[in-house]
């Protein structure tokens, strides 16, 4: 009996746009260097934005950040999409955008795609003004 329904994996593979690698195993050390190959390959990586909203209602804040939930998560190599209002009316940033990649190599292959461009130029962009953008590397 599997440890994973094949079914259930690959639905969520391909929900998410990552790879589940399959390997004949020769020998003990093709094992380890298997797993010293997945090891290197770096943990999540995510995309962190904070930013303000110019000219548009709360409730068509609240329409832009779902189609762009809704845009992105299709996108191959974004693992998770988290969106956020500030508790406090006086913070100096309203809104968050949290992006999860499978990997770092993803960075730029979503910045450069298609829907990503499409919903930052034409829906993002033009009412979120003042905002602050970065990558890191979780632990």
């Amino acid at each position: 009996m599997p440890l994973v329904n094949m079914r259930d994996m690959l639905n969520h593979v391909y929900q998410h746009g990552y790879a589940v690698g399959a390997f004949d195993l020769v020998s003990l050390d093709f094992l380890e260097g298997i797993i010293l190959a997945i090891s290197e390959a770096g943990s999540p990586v995510e995309h962190l934005i904070i930013y303000n909203v110019q000219g548009i209602t709360k409730d068509e804040t609240l329409d832009m950040i779902g189609e762009g939930k809704t845009i992105l998560n299709t996108i191959p190599g974004v693992l998770e999409i988290v969106t956020g209002r500030s508790i406090q009316d006086d913070d100096s940033y309203r809104h968050t955008w949290l992006i999860r990649f499978c990997h770092r190599a993803v960075i730029e292959s979503y910045k450069n795609h298609h829907l990503h461009v499409a919903f930052a130029d034409t829906l993002f962009r033009p009412v979120a003004g003042e905002r602050i953008s970065i990558d890191y590397q979780t632990h």
